[in-house]
């Protein structure tokens, strides 16, 4: 199957990889730009938004695209591959919030120059906190523990944890091959969004904290 398997407390194979949502804020709106991957012919791909906050003057590619109501959630229809997703909101007044799809694990938003990551509430990141309040940015840095338990057995299994240490912005990396040659990955626990890709490195969605993945392959 071409659609690679997906990490995200549980694991299935999954046909979209959302990447980062930029949101800007503008004097009367807010523009965005969603990086999305989709591994099948077409699919439908939720969009940030909602009846009262709906995105407008959508470009796919730099290409003008509909956008489609699933039952009060926009979304657009994307063929396989790689795309870029550009639109804008309108508003008189600041919405207090603005809804975000769950898939989406990556988001910042940017106002006066200052970029942040908005807090998120059920479904929802929060619009209407002060600039002035935002935090101060922190630098990007990751520290990576690696510890493996090896079972005997027919077959043998190997258990990886990984600690991942976290902080500044929500980012996605490329981890490495975390099982060892001649070995099989059978199951991930992740907190974050993760995929095996085909190198078999683990790609991570990282947001600041402190994460356990546990990885466990057979020889």
């Amino acid at each position: 199957a071409d659609c690679p398997w997906m990490f995200d407390g549980g694991s299935a194979r999954e046909c979209i990889w959302p990447g980062r949502l930029a949101l800007e804020m503008r004097s009367r709106g807010m523009s965005f730009s969603f990086e999305v991957e989709v591994f099948q012919q077409q699919a439908m791909v939720p969009l940030p938004g909602s009846h009262g906050s709906w995105p407008m003057s959508l470009m796919v590619n730099a290409t003008r695209a509909p956008v489609l109501d699933r039952e009060g959630v926009p979304h657009v229809l994307l063929d396989k591959g790689q795309h870029i997703i550009q639109g804008q909101f309108q508003w008189s007044r600041r919405p207090s919030s603005l809804s975000i799809p769950d898939a989406i694990a990556l988001v910042t938003m940017t106002e006066q120059g200052r970029s942040t990551s908005p807090e998120r509430r059920g479904g929802r990141i929060v619009l209407g906190r002060d600039v002035a309040a935002t935090p101060v940015k922190q630098r990007n840095a990751l520290g990576i523990e690696v510890f493996r338990k090896l079972s005997d057995g027919v077959p043998m299994t190997l258990e990886t944890r990984v600690v991942l240490t976290v902080s500044g912005e929500p980012r996605e990396v490329e981890v490495g091959r975390l099982a060892w040659p001649d070995t099989e990955i059978m199951a991930i626990n992740s907190p974050l969004p993760a995929r095996i890709e085909d190198n078999g490195n683990l790609r991570v969605q990282l947001l600041a904290g402190r994460h356990t993945v546990l990885v466990t392959s057979r020889g």
